[in-house]
């Protein structure tokens, strides 16, 4: 269970620090790093960058890489150990030599700063592959230890003068799996969960007792009366206990339980079997760090290699030493073997068969067929004729030899993968001329093409007196180098991107379409090809954008969104709108592109509300955003374009004529366009078997719900509450109660009856204001939501706010007198648009307004509204204005626990 901060006063911070002695100047740096924002902000500019809600903390917290922090955040957060930690804390000298010897350093921002109960200091989190990277680049700012870890002498030295800590988080596969598992069960700590009955735990515990062992699936079969929900449930409290580093969840038979850590470990011991080391195992040995050999019938495994010294650590922990020259001598007369488990041997073997082309399979099993009866029976060998007895005799040679050395006599009947001989026919010289001039005329931006750069190939060969080698023997050289790396040096990334290598996993153990339903949703937008007309006048409103958000496990269209208007913040809270009340769910994990309207205010304070991640995939990576991609695609092909009015003939704009311009044929409606593609996606494509899936994905849904769990504490009620937290608000998060006046916004003034009382003059309140009904908005006063009505409510009432922007400024524009500012006010507003509204292109603006309103409403399933009667509305406690940072206020005890506080952020 995640818990909050036990350091969430400035007493109990200074009780901590006396109590592990730390310097004035240490707790004058902690205390900064506490108190200040986030040193810099993130970005996901190579890979995916979020925002994580955190209990503990009361903040949102940023991660910059979904390989590494990301699995350093879920770290912080469950373990009880933590008490605080940071992200981007601020920034540290650190000084070392570079890799040619000379004193040199850099101003570097470490990714945490943790406060842990007995101690505190920086985290860096790297992966692994990428720390050997930048271990042969900065090789005394990376160092890797005997026994696999890694440290950070630099960091080490500049936090020991505070008497702190610097580590290097690398995350491993175990790392990852954990991850997961806290994913799944993240549900049952966020929300109160009902528990099962005292009696059913006792049930439970003594069904594990017994059962030292059992499995998810036994336990549940054992337990009728025990659902998946109370069984999540009782594993997140510690309850029943399994090794959440070692099972995986989402793979129920995968997972058994014990009644203790103890109990798991003891009964891991005696199920485990010493496993022979294999005595002749096939290949050559590698006198290379992590590399693990067999030394009188011993595993050893090196772990550092010079040029004098190698290093070696055995199976019981105990490091040993040996020449280089010596050690080269014992692999040379056999003593020494290279090692290999027989899971490694058994994957070995799988890739070699696998590996084989069907007609060297064709010929393996030719061989196998005529050897078979010899090498299983012992059959006499008939009389053949001398060459068929020699091919038979190697056949069986070959077979037995890799029994002997691998366990499997069928690969050694698999010929060659590339018989013949291999051997460079040029010399090292002009191989070395083919590589130059690879990477220097044809790797360019400016590069020349295969041919062009042959020829010059072939007139430096010719002038340094070297055969030259053939235009074919030239383009298999350059085809062979790395083609993403080539294709990037010579057309730019993005254009490389397609020749990038598709991960199926967003790391090593965390696939991207999540563990289960409402795991991971997607958001995006695009605009339909298709053109509508108004309702009333006749008139084309062209093309509507449709924003969708889909669950990523079962690819089931979760909610639908149409408007006029281009994506904006507004479109986002609108769709998760449209999810609650469809489903009165939201996804764990919210995944968006780079566009701005992701990154208003208010949508990120909705998520941290309701304990949604955010992330956000790197710029020009469209495979991050396939399932949305997909499904915007099969929209367009199996339903858009079938309809009149369709633009699909636009790509060929120069062939349109007036008898099939999509604009002149424009027959749909926003309102029945709306109804038509919400049949279509929540009826057809719903049903409608998914090539990926092998099934639909509402039967992906359903069997993911029923394996993972309902989850129904998780609802989210569609209510008054909830419909204000959907609604924008200002850049601060508050507006200024003037006397007489109320509260100013977008050029209008709001007044309620709260704003009477005195205390309240002056004072900064939370806001909120309807973007499509400018003649309401609502402020937070005293515990409780109070609609605001505008002091032109009549006139105003059904306007957007946008329209209303728009007025103000070509009001502004035209009484600007030389420099002279011009104040707008609600009369001079409300004057202004009366003139205005016989034009036709503010018409057709207002009828595309009332067209989007009326589609909104459809999805909602409601009819128009009358804003105005919202007078009981919940309490809600409000967060002051606090920065960067996310913060939890302390109201007077608020009537509801589950909005119990209210995320905001800048």
């Amino acid at each position: 269970m995640k818990i909050r901060s036990r350091l969430a006063s400035t007493a109990s911070f200074l009780r901590w620090a006396r109590e592990l002695k730390l310097s004035q100047a240490s707790i004058a740096l902690i205390t900064r790093i506490r108190n200040s924002p986030p040193a810099r902000h993130t970005h996901g500019r190579y890979s995916v960058q979020g925002r994580y809600p955190s209990i503990k903390m009361g903040a949102t917290i940023q991660f910059e890489s979904h390989r590494s922090e990301y699995h350093a955040v879920y770290n912080f957060e469950h373990d009880p150990r933590v008490l605080e930690y940071y992200d981007q804390p601020g920034k540290v000298k650190l000084k070392y030599r570079d890799i040619s010897g000379r004193n040199g350093g850099c101003i570097h921002t470490p990714d945490f700063f943790v406060i842990y109960d007995d101690h505190a200091g920086y985290v860096e989190c790297k992966p692994l592959d990428q720390l050997l990277e930048l271990a042969k680049e900065m090789p005394n700012r990376y160092v890797r230890q005997s026994d696999g870890s890694w440290r950070c002498p630099p960091g080490e030295e500049s936090a020991a003068q505070f008497g702190l800590t610097y580590v290097l988080f690398v995350p491993s596969e175990k790392t990852g799996t954990l991850t997961r598992n806290l994913s799944f069960l993240d549900d049952y700590s966020i929300r109160s969960y009902v528990a099962p009955s005292p009696e059913c735990i006792t049930k439970v515990q003594t069904t594990v007792r017994e059962s030292q062992g059992i499995t998810y699936p036994e336990l549940l079969a054992n337990l009728p009366k025990l659902t998946t929900d109370d069984l999540n449930y009782l594993i997140s409290t510690g309850d029943v206990y399994t090794d959440l580093r070692s099972v995986l969840l989402a793979d129920p038979d995968s997972v058994t339980f014990f009644s203790d850590r103890l109990a798991a470990e003891a009964f891991a011991a005696v199920a485990h079997r010493i496993t022979e080391p294999v005595a002749a195992d096939a290949g050559p040995v590698e006198i290379v760090p992590t590399a693990q050999v067999l030394i009188n019938g011993a595993q050893h495994t090196l772990t550092n290699v010079t040029d004098e010294i190698i290093s070696m650590i055995n199976h019981e922990g105990k490091t040993s030493f040996r020449k280089r020259c010596d050690f080269e001598e014992l692999v040379m007369n056999g003593s020494i073997r290279r090692f290999a488990p027989p899971a490694t041997r058994q994957q070995e073997i799988f890739a070699k068969v696998n590996g084989a082309s069907p007609e060297h399979s064709r010929k393996a099993v030719d061989a196998w067929k005529r050897i078979q009866l010899f090498v299983t029976k012992g059959t006499s060998k008939p009389m053949k004729p001398k060459k068929a007895r020699a091919t038979l005799y190697r056949h069986i040679a070959a077979y037995h030899l890799a029994e002997q050395h691998t366990g499997c006599g069928f690969i050694g009947l698999l010929p060659k993968a590339r018989p013949g001989n291999r051997t460079p026919r040029f010399p090292e010289e002009v191989i070395a001329m083919i590589n130059k001039c690879i990477v220097e005329k044809y790797e360019r931006t400016t590069g020349l093409n295969i041919t062009t750069a042959y020829h010059q190939l072939r007139r430096d060969c010719e002038t340094k007196g070297f055969d030259y080698p053939s235009l074919n023997t030239f383009s298999k050289y350059v085809n062979q180098r790395p083609q993403y790396e080539q294709m990037k040096k010579r057309e730019g990334k993005r254009n490389a991107y397609t020749r990038k290598n598709h991960y199926l996993h967003l790391d090593q153990s965390t696939p991207i379409h999540g563990d289960r339903p409402w795991e991971i949703g997607h958001i995006d937008h695009t605009q339909l090809d298709i053109e509508l007309k108004c309702s009333r006048t006749g008139q084309n409103l062209g093309r509507p954008w449709l924003t969708l958000l889909i669950d990523a496990y079962s690819r089931r269209i979760l909610a639908i969104s149409l408007s006029f208007s281009p994506p904006s913040a507004e479109a986002c809270m609108r769709i998760l709108r449209v999810c609650v009340q469809r489903h009165h769910r939201a996804p764990q994990i919210i995944i968006v592109d780079n566009g701005k309207e992701f990154d208003g205010v208010y949508f990120e304070q909705l998520l941290a509300r309701y304990s949604i991640t955010k992330k956000s995939r790197p710029p020009a990576t469209p495979r991050f955003g396939s399932v949305c991609e997909r499904v915007f695609g099969t929209a367009n092909t199996q339903f858009i374009h079938n309809l009149v009015g369709n633009t699909k003939l636009t790509k060929k704009v120069r062939t349109i004529t007036k008898a099939v311009n999509p604009k002149l044929l424009a027959a749909w409606t926003l309102e029945d366009l709306t109804e038509s593609l919400s049949e279509y996606c929540f009826e057809v494509y719903d049903t409608q078997d998914h090539s990926t899936l092998g099934q639909s994905p509402r039967e992906a849904y359903n069997q993911g719900l029923a394996l993972s769990g309902t989850r129904q504490h998780m609802f989210i009620a569609f209510d008054a509450v909830f419909n204000i937290l959907t609604l924008p608000t200002t850049k601060s998060g508050s507006a200024k109660v003037h006397p007489r006046k109320g509260v100013h916004l977008n050029y209008l003034d709001y007044w309620c009856d709260a704003f009477k009382d005195p205390s309240i003059e002056g004072q900064l309140v939370p806001i909120r204001y309807d973007p499509w009904d400018a003649s309401v908005a609502y402020a937070y006063v005293k515990l409780k939501w109070h609609p605001c009505v505008s002091t032109l409510a009549h006139f105003f009432k059904g306007r957007s706010i946008r329209s209303i922007e728009a007025a103000s400024a070509e009001l502004l524009k035209g009484k600007s007198d030389h420099g002279k500012r011009v104040s707008v006010t609600s009369r001079k507003l409300a004057d202004f648009m009366a003139k205005v509204a016989e034009r036709e292109d503010v018409l057709l603006a207002r009828v595309s307004e009332m067209a989007t309103r009326a589609s909104n409403n459809l999805l909602l399933g409601r009819k128009e509204e009358d804003n105005s009667s919202a007078d009981n509305i919940e309490q809600l406690p409000a967060a002051p204005e606090s920065g960067n940072e996310v913060a939890s206020p302390a109201p007077a005890k608020p009537k509801d626990p589950d909005v119990e506080f209210l995320l905001t952020i800048e």
